[in-house]
């Protein structure tokens, strides 16, 4: 992805209410972000990743995301709660120092809690679970689309047929694959001392019969049999 996001980025994903409230003040200190330690570049592919949590809700502020976005960031980087939400609200912590005067750290912290229970950073949450093949499958339709219309179109037989192949690998269907299921019961599996078993048992009822023993006879030990080993 490129290493700066720009206002026209962004507004093409957002519904029109959303993007016409994004500035080029936001674009900027996004861009700003990215080249700060405490970020990185990585920052701007949770921010373009995560936009949908905007476009789900148009009621949400863009200015908003961006402080959930960061805070998050700076969370699963390994800061406290308290020190992200000093980071992201520099503003509020000056504030509440002015306004206490025997202030500590620690009289932040619930309110950092509080705002780590916001819906919005249980979206950015929820969303960052999803596999990143989730969130771009529309990327991957269009991908898709673009290769069938170059193996119809094109006039090089050789990019007819690479784009072919490249949609073979992507669209074949994963094979058949058996499945073996065991049972294990110890150290030998239990369908195979049920075929031994049965085995045995046939091969009684096999002497009996030319002992004379009357098929009646048989059938019944069979049963007898059976419920026998079910009480071991």
């Amino acid at each position: 992805m490129s290493q700066e996001l720009t206002l026209s980025q962004v507004k093409a994903v957002l519904p029109h209410r959303q993007a016409k409230l994004v500035t080029q003040d936001t674009i900027d200190e996004i861009n700003k972000l990215a080249r700060d330690p405490e970020y990185g570049v990585d920052f701007l592919d949770l921010y373009r990743d995560h936009l949908n949590i905007l476009v789900q809700d148009q009621r949400r502020n863009s200015d908003k995301y961006l402080q959930a976005i960061k805070f998050f960031y700076l969370v699963e980087g390994g800061l406290t709660l308290t020190d992200a939400y000093i980071l992201v609200f520099p503003e509020r912590f000056e504030a509440r120092m002015a306004s206490k005067k025997d202030f500590v750290k620690a009289d932040i912290t619930s309110e950092a809690s509080r705002f780590n229970a916001t819906k919005m950073l249980n979206d950015i949450r929820k969303a960052a679970t999803v596999p990143i093949q989730l969130i771009h499958r529309h990327t991957l339709y269009e991908a898709i689309a673009v290769e069938a219309n170059i193996m119809r179109t094109a006039k090089s037989e050789l990019v007819r047929q690479k784009a072919a192949a490249h949609l073979i690998d992507v669209l074949n269907p994963i094979e058949e694959q058996t499945l073996n299921i065991q049972v294990e019961d110890g150290s030998k599996s239990a369908i195979e001392e049920l075929r031994l078993a049965t085995s045995r048992l046939a091969s009684a009822q096999f002497d009996r019969i030319h002992s004379g023993t009357p098929v009646k006879d048989i059938a019944e030990s069979v049963v007898v049999t059976i419920e026998a080993e079910r009480v071991e």
